[in-house]
């Protein structure tokens, strides 16, 4: 009889056999897809990388707007602005005193999402003044008058006269960072048509390159060229540069899909490590200093440090694919951070309420009125003003309330789909179907709240659509 019984076991066990291989078959050709994954994504976004990215989005969808913690706005080129200035890119007349009238009001940095390339031509109106004088002036003196104007008339073909109100209000004021944009290849280098001089203007702005670097021994930048190097940039005109100490590139790159997840916040330009215009504005605000160390990969840390002192530093989480670049935790849709109006600022016409938000605050200053704004894609908005963006990332790094995916994330999601094969697969084979199907339901909500409560509400990007599957 126990031989019987015994017979029977076995008969049974390999009738379920097939069963049990398919199970083991599944598991294993998951594990292997996202280990293979997890080691191309740097380059690639497979089926793996868009199932979960729009998971993501969907739990950014899920938890809706999140108030900023940090005093963190935009200083909006808005319709109100163009309509009063004139259209885009308005007389740089008005940038001196707008900064000015801010500063007063207690603003502590403000970062140009903007780029003051090409100088503004000289009109007549600004010499004719100079004209009108000459009727004054008694022959015996009408040579030295007109030659005076003339030279005066000369130097504006160097520097206009708005060119040079905007110089000598940078000088005064500062508390500014000037954006720039660098070109990813060298067809957008000689589309740009700056094929003979890629990196002009560089030299001004290397003064605010990261020095606190940490390097493997034997490695240097250029070693760091594939993930890290850009092909040429676009700056500000020198007089504007000489005028200002600190800057930031202001480029957004969007995933495969279009969204803007991930924003870069270093580069290397020509030997030199440059950072975004978010990462050296919420270094400014924070008065500390950009720390970067460097693995056999890429950047494995980037860090804030108090210029005396490597205690109490601010880590900033990267990708784990040594690219520099940061995971966006986006705060909401569109206009999740206080917006003013750069007209009001310039007439110092601000309510009461809109001082009290400008005083301490960091502003970002960048284009919102339709037809010139710099839109992108994000989580939240499909039309997301790329100011915003900035705005964003140094309200994270400000508040230090990061998105990450950390290290060790990788470890524990092949883990968690070896321990659902090891479960499931008895529950699959010995279980009856609606039992089967009742457990993988209670896993399925465990799962999402342990993601959402333990990993998501706390800054921690886990991939939850593998398990589910």
């Amino acid at each position: 009889m126990p031989d019987l019984e015994l017979k029977e076991r076995i008969l049974q066990f390999l009738q379920k056999t097939p069963i049990i291989v398919i199970c083991v078959i599944i598991v294993g050709f998951y594990l292997y897809v996202s280990y293979s994954h997890y080691t191309s994504y740097g380059t690639s976004q497979d089926l793996i990388g868009r199932m979960e990215t729009t998971l993501l989005d969907l739990r950014f969808h899920a938890r809706g707007h999140k108030r900023p913690e940090s005093k963190v706005g935009v200083l909006a080129i808005d319709e109100k602005s163009i309509e009063q200035f004139g259209r885009w890119p308005f007389s740089r007349k008005y940038y001196a005193q707008t900064i000015k009238n801010l500063k007063q009001l207690g603003v502590k940095w403000i970062g140009f999402d903007a780029v003051f390339a090409e100088p503004e031509k000289a009109l007549l109106k600004d010499v004719e003044q100079d004209f009108r004088a000459l009727r004054n002036v008694e022959d015996g003196q009408l040579r030295n008058a007109l030659s005076e104007t003339l030279n005066r008339i000369n130097g504006f073909r160097q520097i206009a006269k708005r060119d040079r109100e905007l110089v000598a209000g940078l000088k005064e004021i500062t508390n500014i960072a000037l954006g720039y944009f660098y070109f990813d290849s060298k067809e957008e280098v000689t589309l740009g048509g700056r094929a003979d001089q890629a990196f002009a203007g560089l030299e001004l702005m290397k003064k605010d390159a990261i020095n606190l670097v940490e390097l493997p021994q034997t490695l240097s930048l250029k070693n760091y060229s594939n993930a890290l190097a850009v092909h040429g940039l676009v700056p500000n005109m020198a007089p504007i540069t000489q005028s200002v100490s600190h800057f930031g590139f202001f480029n957004t790159s969007p995933d495969q899909d279009g969204i803007v997840r991930w924003l870069n916040l270093l580069k290397v330009m020509d030997d030199s490590l440059m950072p975004s215009l978010a990462l050296r504005t919420a270094a400014l605000a924070l008065k500390r200093e950009i720390k970067v160390a460097f693995n056999q990969n890429g950047v494995s840390s980037i860090k804030l440090v108090k210029p005396d002192s490597n205690e109490d530093g601010i880590l900033i989480p990267v990708d784990p694919y040594g690219g520099g670049s940061a995971l966006i935790n986006y705060r909401g849709p569109g206009k999740a951070f206080p917006h003013f109006s750069f007209a009001d600022a310039y007439h110092n016409s601000f309510s009461e309420a809109e001082q009290d938000l400008l005083k301490g605050s960091i502003l970002f200053a960048g284009m919102t009125a339709i037809g010139i704004n710099d839109q992108r894609s994000t989580p939240f908005d499909p039309e997301f003003d790329g100011v915003e963006i900035h705005a964003t990332m140094t309200d994270n790094i400000v508040s230090q309330n990061f998105m990450q995916r950390p290290q060790y994330i990788f470890r524990i999601e092949l883990l968690v789909l070896l321990l659902i094969g090891l479960t499931f697969s008895p529950i699959i084979v010995y279980l009856k179907a609606s039992l089967a199907g009742l457990a993988g339901l209670l896993f399925s909500i465990c799962y999402y709240y342990f993601d959402k409560f333990y990993w998501f509400d706390n800054g921690i990007w886990a991939y939850i659509g593998m398990p589910y599957i």
